[in-house]
């Protein structure tokens, strides 16, 4: 099972457990924001290396979102699963 289907489940599971409306499931299940950077640096040997950071923040409504800069760009779906679980 990949990060996402188990979180997937997980949500599934739970929203069941509570009778959460379809509407809702699909407000939760996505993210409130995704922001997506590249940062330029330049290497000790003095060439520029660009890399690509993600921050994904689910329903703020509480306060400060958790989210988290993963690189390289494959993690951008372990991102969303983590940011997703509660603190």
């Amino acid at each position: 099972m990949t990060g996402k289907s188990i979180v997937d489940s997980q949500f599934e599971r739970a929203a069941n457990l509570i009778n959460l409306d379809d509407y809702m499931r699909k407000i939760l299940m996505r993210p409130f924001r995704e922001v997506h950077v590249e940062v330029p640096v330049r290497m000790d040997d003095g060439r520029i290396e660009v890399f690509t950071g993600y921050r994904i923040q689910h329903n703020g409504a509480r306060g400060p979102c958790k989210g988290g800069i993963r690189y390289p760009p494959r993690t951008r779906t372990t991102t969303k699963c983590w940011a997703s679980r509660p603190s």
